[in-house]
């Protein structure tokens, strides 16, 4: 019925909504891209390091870094959510938890079981995970973050962002009723908070001698991993309290050469996660989404095109980001099959375009199938709310 009403030419469309950021698209863009170098170059380095090795300089680095892309995401997602939230509280909306709640599983949900779905069912030829009844359970109450993401390693960023859901319109709704000093006091220290627990992680002897170890006791759990998010709360407060909209030109500049020359630093150097130490552990996670955070708010309200993250690719991609984010990893071992069986010398060059091709037909397949007909579907419910959810005031 819901694609009936839309027509098909416009189901089938990617349509900009009135209102948007087109920068946050092409931030968005970027994200996802940023993760499938990762996954794309890390396995290329690991197979041929010298590969991109030139003038003592391994330029396979900063996309094997790539998985900042994810704390991107996390900027992006906290910035958005408390956007909306924080404007329904302005306009003297109540957020009806319900209805809220509703809509993140919307657009949250359909996609990822699906992919889940296809995965248990081993519809991705050569990806066969060791899965149990323990670790569907898991995944299915998204809880992976904490016990393990052993279905798709990925999916372990979810868990992080759904528990933020559960807790964005409590924080949004507490910070707006505080004023000035307070209220920011409050949404910076929820910023700074997860360094202070990595730190206590730390010095209480959390394991970090490994990547393994790492990303089980430090990158994956939602309490210790959500800086990005309250960042992206920080700036929504930021833009509606008129802070970034009265940035002179010149701050802006400073900001994003800040922002810019701290990842250049950290993703140019060396694979950030070669050799884990307590500055790796603890620190770095909150400087790479303080970096992001300082792009995204050069970025908003300004009074200029858009320019190049405007751009219609970068609109696409990011239409279908989630998805792509979702799919790619489970299609990893058939690029590597068919790389390895008709690549010959450009061994690295077609795995790296298949894995590309593979992701963005089956992310096509995934979005026009499954996660749209749930979007359209939460774009109904919005313009007609049930009255009978309860409210948040």
């Amino acid at each position: 019925m819901t694609v009936a009403v839309h027509g098909t030419s416009s189901y089938l469309g990617f349509h900009r909504k009135p209102g948007a950021i087109p920068e946050l698209d092409g931030l968005r863009a970027i994200a996802v891209l940023l993760v499938l170098a990762r996954h794309i170059f890390r396995p290329v380095q690991e197979r041929t390091p010298d590969l991109l090795v030139a003038f003592g300089y391994d330029f396979a680095t900063p996309f094997v870094n790539g998985w900042v892309g994810v704390d991107l995401f996390f900027v992006l997602s906290g910035f958005l959510i408390s956007r909306h939230l924080l404007s329904r509280e302005r306009q003297g909306r109540s957020v009806r938890i319900g209805q809220y709640l509703g809509a993140r599983a919307l657009r949250i949900l359909p996609a990822y079981f699906a992919v889940l779905g296809l995965v248990l069912i081993g519809a991705f030829p050569f990806y066969a995970p060791d899965v149990s009844t323990h670790s569907i359970l898991v995944h299915l109450a998204i809880m992976q973050d904490y016990l393990g993401s052993d279905i798709v390693v990925a999916f372990w960023s979810l868990g992080v962002e759904e528990k933020f859901y559960l807790c964005a319109p409590f924080i949004v709704l507490a910070a707006a009723r505080l004023k000035g000093i307070a209220r920011y006091g409050l949404l910076v220290s929820l910023v700074f908070l997860p360094t202070i627990l990595r730190m206590a992680t730390y010095t209480g002897g959390g394991d970090a001698s490994s990547y393994q170890a790492f990303f089980e006791n430090y990158r994956s759990p939602f309490h210790l991993t959500f800086d990005g998010l309250a960042i992206g709360t920080l700036v929504a407060f930021l833009q509606a309290d008129g802070v970034i909209r009265n940035l002179r030109p010149l701050m802006r500049r400073a900001i994003l050469a800040i922002a810019l020359t701290t990842l250049a630093v950290l993703m140019l150097r060396t694979p950030m996660m070669a050799q884990i130490d307590v500055f790796d552990a603890t620190v770095q996670p909150l400087l790479i989404a303080l970096a992001f955070g300082g792009i995204l708010i050069s970025v908003l309200d300004r009074e200029v095109e858009p320019g190049w993250l405007g751009a219609r690719p970068l609109f696409v991609i990011a239409i279908l980001s989630y998805t792509l984010y979702l799919v790619h990893m489970p299609l990893i071992p058939l690029a590597t099959v068919l790389s390895i069986a008709y690549g010959g010398a450009l061994q690295p060059l077609i795995f790296g375009t298949t894995v590309l091709a593979l992701s963005f037909v089956a992310s096509l397949i995934i979005h026009f199938g499954v996660e749209k007909p749930f979007l359209i579907l939460k774009e109904v419910r919005s313009q007609h709310p049930s009255d009978s959810a309860t409210a948040v005031r």
